[in-house]
């Protein structure tokens, strides 16, 4: 698996801003900094992520959701409209 889709798989950040923290620096893979995000790691690498080791999510959770109108589908919104993880906010603590 590329390292930038393993740091988003372990919930910290969406798969391209997990290729700009790589990009920083700020990953670790075996206890080396990795620039590179396209580097493939398997499942016996170690990966950290501020002094702490990631792994990605087991568990997967799918919901079927009709959107409402006037709500956004996307986590965060600069302009305080709705997102409909407002409405599925109690579902669980999954990602």
């Amino acid at each position: 698996m590329r390292l930038n889709k393993y740091v988003a798989a372990s919930g910290i950040c969406a798969r391209r801003a997990a290729g700009d923290l790589v990009k920083l620096g700020k990953v670790k893979v075996n206890g080396i900094v990795e620039p590179n995000p396209a580097v493939l790691v398997s499942q016996t690498d170690v990966i950290e992520y501020e002094g702490k080791t990631v792994r990605p999510t087991e568990k997967f959770v799918y919901i079927l959701l009709n959107k409402p109108k006037n709500y956004l589908c996307t986590s965060s919104d600069d302009r305080g409209r709705h997102s409909v993880l407002e409405l599925i906010r109690d579902v669980g603590k999954e990602r």
